[in-house]
Formats: structure tokens, C-alpha cells, sequence
């Protein structure tokens, strides 16, 4: 049987205060996520001014959300559960592991200890559901760059509207409003997505086509008691952004009297500074001062037992040759 070896990939956030500055820099002077109209000679010291004047601002959220971000350690989980997971279904002779964009561990350093272990297939996979050139096409950048000198390789770029992740979701989603409401209740969700400029998708980025495909896969598995609206968060620089941002929908939502909202991050499969700050606090702050009396952020699914049995499930697929090629790099 064949060796193998699954890397998750994902962007990682810091883990203490202290890393910050670091991250901040890592993402900044990344052109695929920030686009920074200079030439590349000027980015560098435009970034660390950037940077600077942002460290106050990051660490005061980071200080709210117990000093780091979860996402390393909750990659880390979900790495070791897979690897459980896909031994137990007769795969012996694969190891996961995890690499980030813009904290440890790094890519490049992943890659190198797959080399060494002698692998005769590696498997990719973006924990971003939904592609994008500012999230997954940073990562297969790095991986085109790689490639060829080590063991056989494929990529999987997404699973937006994969069967096993949408009927996964769904059941988180419905479960999560089900406990938390009274028998019968008409409940409003609030997808909210991480934005992306409206630029990229005009040079064709799919990622808003693959969000919507996604929430309307879901959506169809809801009992009629569910009411669903879409949002973007995260809107970072002048430039115009996926609209409508999801503060704004919450304030609509209000102003039409509703009472009690439900919202999930749907961007993410780990919680991390996005959903536990700026939609558990932030957003929530937000609707309970335009009058909404009850607010619920729906946790990611982090390592959910049938998140990770999906992903098990995408995973053999690939193995047997049996995924679409829709979800593969070309």
C-alpha cells in the first residue's frame, strides 16, 4: 500500500501577543491577500508602517479573545482527528499534517519533512471551503513552486458544495438553532462571509459565486422555519469590498423587529479572531444596541466528529480517483 501524506492547509493566526507584529507582516507583504497598488521596491517599507500603525489596534482584539488565536491549535486537532480518522478506514500508511500561510508552521517547512519521510503520494487540502485567489491561490502558489521536486502530489482547492461538507453544515447549523429556540419558532440565520474586493471577482475570482452555491445547497436542507440572509465582514483598506457587509444587514434586520439572531461564519471551519471577535463581540455589540434582544454566533465546526468524517470522506475520494475535478487544481 502506498505511503501517504495529507497536508491542511490554512492561514493561521498568532498565538500570542507577541506574534503579531509578525503576523501582520507576513499578511501584508502577501500581494495574493492585500492588494497594495506600489511598485514591489516600495512595499516592504510601506508595510511595516502599515504594520505599526495597526499592532495597537490588533493586540486590543486579540487581548479580548484570551490573548491569541485559537486557529493553530484547532488545525492542529483537526489534523490529529483525520489522521485518526482515515487509519480507521483501512489507510494505514497516511500521517496528516498542517501548514500555515502566516504563522508557524510555514509551508515550505511542512514540505521539507514530507520530502524526508519518503512518501510516495501527498494529498493538499485548503481548509478554505471556498476558493479564492486571495486564500487558497496563495497556497497553491507555493506548492506549484515545490512540486516538482518531491513525491507525487494533488491539490484540493475546495469543497464549497461537496455532498459530505454541505450535509455536515447544515445539520451543525440546524442543530446549534434548534437547542437554542423554543419548539416551532421562526428562526433567523445570518450567513456571514469573509469579504474579498470587488476587484478580484471582476478578474473572475469565484469565490462570491461559490459562497452563494454553498448557502443555497444548505439552505435546501432547512426546515421552513429557517429564514437565511447573507452578509461580508472583515473589510480592511479603501477599496470596495463584497457588499453587503454583515453590520449592515444586522441593522436592516433590526429595524425590521427582528428579535433574535442567529449568525454563522461561513467562510471558516476553526474559530479564530474573525468569528470570536468581530461577530461574537463586535456584531454582536452592534445588534444589541439596534435593539436585537437575543444574538447567537454559531460556533465553526472546528472539530466536530462528521466535519472531520467529511473531510475523511473528500479525502478517499481523491485516493480512489473519485473526487470531481472540479475541487482539484488543474
Amino acid at each position: 500500500m502506498p505511503k501517504r501524506a495529507v497536508i491542511l492547509l490554512n492561514m493561521g493566526g498568532p498565538r500570542t501577543l507577541e506574534e503579531i507584529p509578525a503576523y501582520l507582516e507576513n499578511i501584508f507583504n502577501d500581494p495574493n491577500i492585500i492588494d497594495i497598488p506600489v511598485p514591489g521596491f516600495l512595499r516592504k517599507p510601506l508595510v511595516r508602517r502599515i504594520v505599526k500603525k495597526r499592532i495597537p489596534k490588533t493586540t486590543a482584539i486579540y487581548k479580548q479573545i484570551d490573548g491569541g488565536s485559537p486557529l493553530n491549535l484547532i488545525t492542529e486537532q483537526q489534523a490529529k482527528a483525520l489522521e485518526k480518522r482515515l487509519n480507521e478506514l483501512n489507510q494505514p500508511d497516511i500521517n496528516v499534517f498542517y501548514a500555515m500561510s502566516y504563522t508557524r508552521p510555514f509551508f515550505p517547512e511542512i514540505w521539507e519533512t514530507v520530502e524526508k519521510g519518503a512518501y510516495d503520494q501527498v494529498i493538499l487540502l485548503s481548509l478554505y471551503p471556498h476558493f479564492s485567489t486571495t486564500t487558497t491561490g496563495s497556497c497553491i502558489k507555493q506548492w506549484l513552486k515545490v512540486r516538482e521536486n518531491g513525491p507525487q502530489s494533488f491539490f484540493i482547492k475546495s469543497f464549497y458544495d461537496h455532498l459530505a461538507y454541505i450535509e455536515v453544515t447544515a445539520k451543525h447549523i440546524e442543530s446549534y438553532i434548534k437547542t437554542n429556540s423554543v419548539e416551532g419558532e421562526e428562526a433567523v440565520l445570518l450567513f456571514s462571509a469573509h469579504g474579498i474586493p470587488v476587484s478580484r471577482v471582476k478578474k473572475g475570482d469565484p469565490y462570491p459565486d461559490e459562497i452563494n452555491r454553498c448557502i443555497d445547497a444548505i439552505a435546501d436542507r432547512f426546515p421552513q422555519n429557517i429564514e437565511t440572509y447573507l452578509g461580508f465582514q472583515s473589510k480592511v483598506g479603501p477599496v470596495r469590498w463584497l457588499e453587503p457587509e454583515t453590520s449592515e444587514v444586522i441593522k436592516i434586520l433590526a429595524e425590521q423587529g427582528i428579535e433574535k439572531l442567529f449568525v454563522y461564519p461561513i467562510s471558516f471551519v476553526a474559530d479564530n479572531s474573525e468569528s470570536l471577535y468581530e461577530i461574537d463581540i463586535l456584531f454582536r455589540n452592534k445588534a444589541l444596541s439596534y435593539g436585537v434582544d437575543i444574538f447567537h454566533t454559531i460556533p465553526c465546526l472546528n472539530t466536530d466528529d462528521s466535519f472531520i468524517g467529511a473531510l475523511a470522506a473528500i479525502i478517499g475520494e481523491a485516493i480512489n480517483g473519485e473526487l470531481d475535478e472540479r475541487y482539484l487544481v488543474g
